[in-house]
């Protein structure tokens, strides 16, 4: 029930309540009081009778009574000592009973004077009695009682109840009616201020309450339109700021835990879950699980512990294959693992109300230096073949030069020694000259020359080029060209051709005498693709991402007995990727591999300068389109 329901219940209680009692005081009262008024004339008119009693003739003295009773309107009653009834002016004395015991006759007796009120059993109505002693005209003691019916009483209850009480129902309908609109009046604005704090409660801070009266109501409306005004910004504030934290801990590309004093994760950025969720079916699963269940590494689990108990910075480096960490990742990994740099920091607890301390937890970071190790490794990597590759031919050129000073041989060997010394030159040259052209591929400012060639061109070329060395191999070089439009692509053709050289020189490489290297060209609406197929050995699964680092061989006795470079691959890559395009390989050991690059056919400044020619002059007809 609501408070304006149960106020307006309680106070038409109330108000019938005092108005009943008011109706009960009023009713005793004016009975009292008419039955005083009543009592105070009998009692005088009684007490003159009985003054006049001792002085009336005994023969005159029924005729006097009588004469009294008509004239004053009341009933009078003579009673002997003994109860008898001498005289009454309204019913024969003869037929009435002994008087002796009634109340009014014995307090007149005993006191003088009594008084009593009762139903008449000879008048069948309520009287009113009063008595008084005295003696008559012989010295005889004599009652003479005075009596008459409370008919006011009964007329007045009368008219209270049919006058007073309609009027006393108005008041009450009124009185109700007042108190509805009083109560309306201050139950509104407190209805008004419960729903506008259920709007709060909602979160809805925008709604405000417009309260003028009373007073204390609309200082308190004031209140919470400021406070909600107020919480409002701060809630705005925070939201911004939990915006800004949210973008900064989303944009970083370290990862990002923070674990609880139950080494429970609370936290976790999407670059942690990017990092670590790998092995899990779900990459948000990292929330809620233990530390313990995402890492095995003791090293990693121990420096946690030691950050938690000694507050100290702590950092590490772990190793990470699917779900396993540690020395197992890298058993099991062998080149697929992950690294990563992990440090470890407190986070400053808080303090309750209570003052009792919060243990903030730790908050861990992880870096992937996995690029950073690899690069470091291709790095050193580069550095010993480089050396190694360049000793070689130097070794040769050095021992057969100084064989040659000395003199001492003859000239077969000296044309032999020649042509070593010759050869070893010519691959140093060769090394050179694909470490010039990678440098020259790397660097970001250098810009291409580039023009529209057609796929049987470029393929043309390629195979121009490499046909010697499948000759002398006795491999067959096969061609497959199909290009929809004939549009042809915009290349820079002698890098392109030098990739292709350089993929089909493997494959001339790595076949037997009498297979089949296929060369293939084909064109869509906006790519080329260029794939050279070979029967040969095949490359192992393990080798296969990291074939295009420079030096990088698969079996290094081999490719020096071949005489390449190790750089050709290399080369492919940069090429290719200064074209916009990919390079992708798919090989089955032992039966063969199939190199893929993919470039786009026109390329982007091609596209922009296209936009803004159409943009000024409108859309012109494509120049290749054939009539």
């Amino acid at each position: 029930m609501k408070l304006r329901s149960r106020l307006l219940v309680y106070v038409t209680a109330l108000l019938t309540f005092a108005m009943s009692c008011a109706i009960i005081a009023a009713t005793i009262s004016f009975s009292q009081a008419i039955r005083k008024s009543a009592d105070s004339t009998l009692d005088g008119e009684a007490r003159f009778l009985a003054a006049r009693l001792p002085r009336m003739n005994s023969e005159d003295t029924i005729a006097t009574l009588d004469s009294y009773a008509e004239n004053l309107d009341i009933r009078i009653t003579i009673v002997n000592e003994n109860g008898i009834v001498t005289y009454d002016s309204e019913v024969d004395p003869s037929t009435m009973d002994n008087h002796l015991w009634r109340e009014e006759i014995q307090e007149a007796l005993s006191t003088g004077s009594g008084v009593s009120s009762r139903s008449s059993g000879s008048m069948h109505t309520p009287m009113l009695y009063r008595a008084v002693k005295t003696t008559d005209s012989n010295g005889d003691i004599r009652i003479v009682r005075t009596s008459a019916p409370l008919v006011e009483l009964i007329a007045w209850r009368s008219v209270f109840y049919t006058l007073l009480i309609p009027l006393l129902l108005v008041f009450l309908v009124i009185a109700v009616l007042f108190t509805i609109l009083m109560l309306r009046y201050l139950t509104r604005p407190i209805e008004q201020l419960a729903a506008t704090a259920h709007e709060y409660h909602q979160g809805n801070l925008l709604v405000r309450s417009s309260i003028e009266g009373p007073e204390e109501l609309a200082e308190l409306s004031a209140t919470m339109n400021s406070m909600a005004k107020e919480l409002a910004a701060r809630i705005s504030q925070l939201e911004r700021d939990k915006q800004q934290y949210s973008s900064i801990l989303s944009s970083m590309s370290e990862g990002l835990l923070l674990v609880d004093s139950r080494n429970i994760i609370v936290l976790s950025n999407n670059a942690a879950n990017t990092m670590l969720g790998k092995g899990f079916p779900e990459a948000q699963s990292l929330v809620g699980a233990k530390l313990s269940e995402i890492f095995t590494d003791d090293d990693f689990l121990k420096l946690v512990a030691t950050t938690m108990h000694s507050g100290k910075v702590g950092q590490t480096s772990i190793v990470k294959y699917k779900h396993l960490t540690g020395q197992t990742a890298s058993l099991v990994g062998a080149g697929r693992e992950q690294t990563f740099q992990v440090s470890t920091a407190i986070v400053p607890g808080m303090q309750e109300e209570s003052g009792k301390a919060v243990t903030g937890g730790i908050l861990i970071t992880f870096t992937d230096i996995t690029e950073l190790k690899r690069l470091e490794q291709v790095r050193k990597d580069f550095v010993a073949n480089v050396s190694h590759e360049l000793k070689t031919p130097l070794t040769a050129i050095n021992g057969f030069s100084e064989t040659l000073l000395g003199g001492m041989i003859s000239s077969e060997d000296i044309g032999l020694f020649s042509k070593i010394i010759n050869r070893n030159a010519r691959q140093m040259q060769g090394i050179i000259d694909d470490l010039l052209l990678l440098a020259s591929l790397e660097d970001d400012h250098a810009a291409l020359t580039m023009k529209r060639c057609t796929l049987e061109e470029l393929v043309k070329e390629t195979c121009e080029d490499t046909s010697y060395r499948a000759n002398s191999r006795s491999v067959i070089l096969t061609t497959t060209v199909h290009d929809e439009n004939g549009r042809g692509v915009m290349v820079n053709p002698s890098l392109l051709v030098q990739a292709l050289v350089n993929l089909v020189i493997n494959a001339i490489t790595y076949s037997e005498p009498g297979s089949e290297v296929r060369i293939k060209a084909e064109g869509d609406q906006d790519t080329v693709t260029f794939s050279v197929m070979d029967q040969g050995s095949g490359i192992p699964e393990k080798h296969l991402t990291r074939i295009f680092e420079r030096f990088y061989r698969v079996d290094k006795a081999r490719s020096r007995n071949q005489g390449g470079t190790g750089l050709g691959l290399s080369i492919v890559k940069h090429v290719v990727s200064m074209h916009g395009g990919q390079v992708s390989v798919q090989s089955v050991e032992n039966l063969g591999s199939t190199f893929t690059i993919t470039i786009p056919r026109e390329q982007k400044f091609m596209q922009s300068f296209k936009d803004k020619s159409e943009l000024i002059y409108g859309q012109l007809p494509d120049i290749n389109e054939k009539e």
